[in-house]
């Protein structure tokens, strides 16, 4: 897991536009690992962030969104100051001929797995690692779908676990 991957997508673009208006300030190496500097925000004091790119979730910044354990913009900011070559993926990215049938293809895993198939019955028991911009592309995707498509989608995700979405929803 990677700093990118453990924030949301709102948290990586928000990182990225602090990054771009030079908002992180005073960068520190504390060790092979650990960086720390001070990144503006909307308050009057910059906020303290300290990353730790090898085990993103013991990084930490003192703004109220983070709470000790969430990756914020301000985390974003400094790693992108940091890594310029994550910036130049990132902007790729983003101006990248982006298809949303090539989208569809990619995601659409039932299309290439049927239910007997192994790596089906195990995928959500890997060692899943989300993918950077996976928040956005399952927005525009989830966007996309009418409500039977989203009903369908539903039912069939609540059986896939029946004790834990009987014990969730049905139990009262």
């Amino acid at each position: 897991m990677s700093i990118l991957t453990s924030a949301s997508s709102s948290s990586v673009s928000r990182g990225y536009d602090y990054y771009k208006h030079n908002k992180v300030n005073n960068v520190n190496q504390l060790n092979d690992h650990e960086f720390e500097g001070y990144v503006d925000g909307s308050l009057k004091n910059p906020y303290y962030v300290k990353i730790n790119i090898e085990h993103p979730r013991k990084s930490y910044c003192d703004c109220p969104h983070a709470n000790g354990n969430i990756t914020c913009k301000h985390m974003i900011a400094l790693y992108f100051e940091l890594f310029p070559d994550e910036v130049d993926d990132y902007e790729s990215w983003l101006n990248s001929d982006y298809d949303e049938e090539d989208e569809e293809e990619y995601y659409d895993y039932d299309s290439y797995y049927d239910e007997d198939d192994e790596y089906y019955d195990n995928r959500c028991n890997s060692n899943f690692e989300k993918p950077l911009f996976f928040d956005i592309v399952l927005e525009k995707y989830v966007d996309n779908l009418d409500i039977e498509q989203l009903r369908e989608i539903l039912l069939t995700e609540l059986k896939n676990n029946e004790k834990r979405t009987f014990e969730l929803y049905l139990l009262s």
